[in-house]
């Protein structure tokens, strides 16, 4: 844990200059729009945290490099609405993933603010600030490890994740102050985050609160995407101190095109907890800066939050082709939730019975017409409620009790002062008096005008039983409300008398109790009629005892912060039942069975092994039930975990420790049931790689006996230094499978070229005497990786001629070596005409004209010939095969496939996009 010296002070210092700031950096989490991407982290979309997947994919821009696309999508996460939480670029609750960037957790205080050894107070600080990456593909959080003597740092990667991570740091000895970090994934794609936001958390002291990804390299060293940003100082009113340094996306380019990012700042959000930047637009341009899509955001005005009300998609004109609306729920929790809500009138008693009020996603209509509705709940954890005694003469326990109208008595002293109450039962009663009118009219305005009563039976008054509120104990009997005026109002006036009495549950209690936070309690999704078509519905009771909530609370890493918007606790279900329908349309249900940390937790020790892995929930078992209850289907997976070699321990809070650990294997054992008894089995055994955690043998035994084995090997199985070196550590060498022991299939990708990091070849073996073919060698590259060159089985080449900027095949030459082609004055003009077309899709015509000059010249006639034309982004325009026969593809305004013709315009297909309702 972090020295906790001073810790009263700094926390004032740094997190009490009031919530005016909060969308400043002025909290734990100091940038609303990133930090949302931790939720994810912490409370990923799973059963056993009751997160539902609710995400939607926007845009997406190629890269130069065929593995990597940037996606850029709209998601949202429940964990992001609670407490009151920073709503973010793009409403409550909602994060858009968008490249890359590195946010931070702040315990306790900023990790570097010792920053100045000469300065009073100096010290050595631990470091136990939590940072969560986002990349494509990949996230998870690390810690920095600082060892005081030395004054080293080294990174704790807890998640586990196979990635390395790199930092620059600056000159100061004095701590630790980050400039840049660079992320390699284990395809050897780099991630370098030098840009980043900077906040202000005390008068002397400015910390650099999120890092952003600024370009990716690929495992060559290529730049396949850059990432420009929006840099906007933002001073303390009324003074030239800098309060913030925002860093907002405004583009992303690759070689085929961008994303553009419309930001705007809302200065009335400075006074809030909301990013005081919104995104208004997304577009995707190609490279001749064409509009090829684009996303409108729409936001609920005249509100003090950011609420995303709706999401337009508009074609390449900016007619808008799509509509998603989204609509949102006040979700308050109030009482015993089995009988309703109530009101409490009573201070020393429960005067609010209201726990929680989050405003949680309701319904996202759909653009085919229909919607999906999200029912959520609170979340509740085991509690023994067993020996809880509770009556109804006295209200101590909201979560089984209420308080519920009996009578509403009105009264009109015109016309009686007078009025009967009946009572059946010894009980407790609660009594509002309430005045609609006072007949005040014959009196002047500034007199004292009140109305009161009197509870009496048989003529003696009946005083409360309480001092500070009107709770009654009433023995059976006939009793009168006398009403009286005070002062000069001998006229009274009208209103009501309410009386409530306490409503107690049954026994036996529900052992549970109210959790922080909400969980989806089904999801129901609706036709254009309104007709629902489908639900979907969750417990989260005990399989054991259906009495029991099977959620336990549990801690992440972040020690120490004492702030009223940030919730450190994560609450997982053991048990989750989904089901399918509804009371008239029964299809059935299944149970999820997951471990928890405890399951693996040492008392003695203080030590919780594979928290990484069990944090959020390890599914074990599960198993599917028809509409009759009877069980069809079971799943049960064993594990095997063992922690990182090397990596060193973390504190998770609650005074224990961990280690980042990993799955070396499972074994499903999967049991289809039949309805005559019986049943078959089957089972998988999977065992991974140390080195990657990828996939390296998977072992099949099917109902019948049959054993399929396949095994997978990598470069640190095959001593390759060459792709160790670079990373690439997932990339599969060589694969084998066999059946009952015997070899079926063997193929193997050489990496021999000295000069690349490129496949050569691609082997396949005799099965006999395993002897070597090449099916395949790849003889020449150009520098974004494109493979110029194919040499087939039968020693026949293949040249490919790239066009649109070296991104897209527009030519493939069966017969040729590429030596022999790169030369020709043909292939040139056709490159140059491509190039033209990417820039303006009016060159078409004469980029035809060129491959058609191509197709013709002496030097390559004989050679079996077959060309492309595209328009990037959108997809291929023409194929002209070597026989000559061109197919043209048309495509619509939504840049959907419409139509094939031939070259003279005559129809070959035709396509049609309808909505099924």
């Amino acid at each position: 844990m972090k020295t906790i010296y001073k810790l009263l002070s700094f926390s004032i210092l740094i997190f009490g200059s009031g919530k005016g700031q909060r969308n400043f950096g002025n909290t734990p989490e100091p940038v609303p729009s990133v930090s949302s991407f931790s939720s994810y982290v912490n409370t990923p979309v799973s059963l056993s945290t009751g997160v539902p997947d609710i995400s939607l994919p926007l845009l997406s821009l190629p890269t130069s490099n065929k593995s990597l696309e940037i996606p850029v999508g709209l998601s949202y996460h429940v964990a992001n609405v609670v407490n009151n939480k920073p709503g973010s670029e793009v409403g409550l609750g909602w994060s858009l993933a968008k490249g890359g960037n590195i946010s931070r957790v702040i315990n306790d205080y900023v990790d570097e603010f010792y920053d100045n050894a000469s300065k009073p107070g100096y010290i050595k600080n631990e470091f136990n600030d939590v940072y969560y990456y986002n990349i494509p593909g990949n996230s998870g959080k690390f810690t920095f490890i600082r060892d005081i003597t030395n004054n080293t740092f080294t990174v704790n990667h807890i998640s586990g994740n196979n990635i390395k991570i790199e930092y620059t740091r600056d000159a100061n000895t004095a701590t630790l102050i980050i400039n840049s970090f660079k992320i390699t994934d284990e395809k050897g794609f780099k991630y370098i985050f030098d840009d980043y936001s900077k906040s202000l958390n005390d008068p002397l002291f400015y910390f650099k609160s999120a890092f952003y990804l600024s370009k990716i390299l690929d495992e060559s060293n290529v730049e396949v995407a850059t990432f420009t940003y929006q840099k906007d100082n933002i001073n303390k009113k009324g003074t030239s101190i800098l309060l913030y340094q925002s860093c907002k996306l405004k583009e992303i380019s690759s070689d085929f095109g961008k994303l553009s990012f419309e930001n705007e700042y809302e200065t009335i959000k400075e006074e809030g907890i909301d990013d005081p930047y919104k995104i208004n637009s997304i577009s995707l341009f190609d490279k001749s800066n064409r509009l090829i899509s684009k996303y409108k955001f729409l936001y609920q005005s005249g509100t003090d939050r950011r609420d995303l009300t709706g999401l337009e998609r508009f074609n390449s004109i900016e007619e808008r082709i799509e509509r998603r609306d989204f609509n949102y729920a006040d979700l308050s929790s109030s009482g015993y939730k089995d009988i309703g809500g109530g009101d409490y009138v009573c201070s020393n008693e429960y005067s609010n019975p209201t726990i929680y009020k989050i405003r949680t996603l309701q319904s996202i209509s759909l653009p085919e017409g229909g919607y999906t509705n999200y029912n959520f709940q609170f979340k509740d954890i085991y509690q023994n409620n067993s020996s809880i005694q509770l009556n109804n003469n006295s209200l101590t326990n909201p979560a089984f009790q209420k308080l519920s109208e009996e009578e509403r008595i009105f009264f009109d002293t015109n016309q009686s002062s007078i009025y009967n109450l009946h009572v059946d039962a010894t009980r407790a009663y609660y009594l509002m008096f309430l005045y609609d009118e006072l007949y005040d009219d014959k009196y002047p305005i500034h007199m004292p005008h009140v109305i009161n009563y009197k509870l009496k039976k048989a003529g003696v008054e009946v005083t409360p039983v309480t001092s500070n509120c009107s709770k009654y104990i009433l023995t059976p009997g006939d009793y009168t409300f006398e009403i009286k005026g005070q002062g000069n109002n001998p006229g009274f006036g009208n209103g009501n008398i309410i009386y409530r009495t306490i409503i107690t549950a049954p026994q036996p209690y529900k052992n549970a109790a109210p959790a922080a936070g909400v969980r989806i309690a089904s999801i129901e999704h609706f036709d254009v009629d309104n007709v629902l078509k489908k639900k979907t519905s969750y417990e989260y009771n005990s399989f054991v005892n259906p009495n029991d909530s099977s959620g336990g609370t549990y801690t992440a890493e972040n020690c120490g912060i004492n702030d009223e918007l940030f919730d450190n606790t994560i609450i997982l279900y053991k048990n989750v039942k989904e089901i399918y329908g509804d009371a008239t349309n029964n299809l059935g249900y299944a149970k999820y069975y997951f471990k928890m940390p405890e399951d693996y937790t040492s008392t003695v020790s203080m030590f919780k092994p594979y928290y990484n892995i069990t944090s959020t929930g390890l599914l074990y078992k599960q198993e599917v039930y028809n509409q009759q209850n009877a069980i069809t289907i079971s799943q049960n997976t064993d594990y095997v975990m063992d922690e990182i070699s090397g990596a060193p321990q973390y504190s998770i809070c609650s005074g224990y420790n961990s280690k980042a650990a990993w799955i070396k294997s499972t074994k499903v054992t999967s049991k289809t049931f039949f309805d005559n008894s019986s049943s078959l089995e089957s089972i998988s055994e999977t065992t991974f790689s140390p080195y990657n955690f990828s996939i390296s043998t998977v072992k099949e035994t099917s109902p019948e006996g049959i054993i399929t084995e396949k095994a997978v090997k990598y470069a640190s199985d095959l001593s390759n230094t060459k792709l160790i070196n670079a990373r690439m550590l997932t990339t599969a060498l060589q694969t084998e499978t066999k059946i009952n022991g015997k070899l079926v299939e063997k193929s193997e990708t050489k990496f021999d070229n000295a000069s690349n990091l490129y496949p050569s070849s691609v082997l396949s073996f005799d099965l006999k005497n395993q002897t070597p073919v090449t099916e395949t060698a790849i003889n020449n590259y150009d520098t974004k990786g494109n493979p110029r060159e194919l040499v087939s089985k039968s020693g026949i080449s293949t040249a490919i001629i790239y066009g649109y900027k070296g991104t897209l095949p527009i030519a493939k030459i069966t017969g040729a070596s590429y030596s022999q082609i790169a030369s020709l004055a043909t292939v040139t003009a056709a490159i140059t005409a491509s190039d033209a077309d990417a820039v303006d899709p009016t060159k078409e015509p004469a980029l035809l004209v060129a491959l058609e000059n191509l197709r013709k010249d002496t030097a390559i006639k004989d050679y079996s010939i077959t060309t492309y034309t595209y328009d990037p982004l959108i997809g291929t325009t023409s194929i002209t095969l070597s026989n000559g026969i061109r197919e043209v593809y048309r495509y619509d305004k939504s840049n959907r496939l419409q139509r094939v013709e031939d070259k003279n315009g005559k129809l070959l297909k035709e396509y049609e996009y309808n909505y099924k309702h």
